[in-house]
């Protein structure tokens, strides 16, 4: 069994990976922070990606690799960035653009890091702090769309989204 802890961030993604050798499975609510890793575990492996992507085409880079392109001039339309805020900030006729952009972001980032999930495994996506409930109802209905758009396959797992979300 293993436990991923995801931190999407505007600037970096922070992916904590924990081998456990528990047999049961543990509700995410049950994860705090510090036992998740990220921020507070060196011990943790851990993963930190800068959260942007470049698309030309069916050509995806996510990373280092597409912040090469933030500041070309001729690929700025390309080149996405700031992605989380993004998310509670984008006006309607935006927004599917963006959750498709972001998918494409975590199908590709679980993809360069070669990360697959087994029924045992838990996957927890932390879920930022908001002073404004509306704007956090906002954010999580657009990030449970952005999970479906990168085809984690949680529900093939026996997760739910609801389930990922901490």
């Amino acid at each position: 069994m293993k436990y991923y802890a995801i931190d999407f961030g505007n600037s970096n993604t922070n992916i904590a990976l924990l081998e456990t050798i528990e047999t049961t499975r543990k509700e995410p609510i049950s994860l705090s922070h510090d036992t998740i890793g990220f921020h507070y575990n060196p011990d943790c492996p851990k993963f930190l990606i800068p959260s942007c992507i470049f698309i030309d085409g069916n050509h995806k880079l996510i990373g280092n690799e597409a912040k090469q392109y933030e500041s070309d001039p001729n690929k700025k339309n390309n080149y996405h960035s700031n992605l989380k805020n993004k998310l509670k900030h984008s006006n309607q006729s935006e927004i599917n653009e963006i959750i498709d952009i972001c998918g494409d972001f975590f199908q590709k980032l679980f993809e360069q890091l070669k990360l697959s999930f087994n029924v045992n495994d838990r996957i927890v996506f932390t879920i930022p702090a908001f002073q404004d409930s509306e704007e956090r109802d906002l954010y999580l209905n657009n990030f449970k769309k952005v999970l479906e758009k990168s085809d984690l396959q949680l529900f093939k797992i026996g997760q739910t989204i609801g389930d990922c979300l901490l």
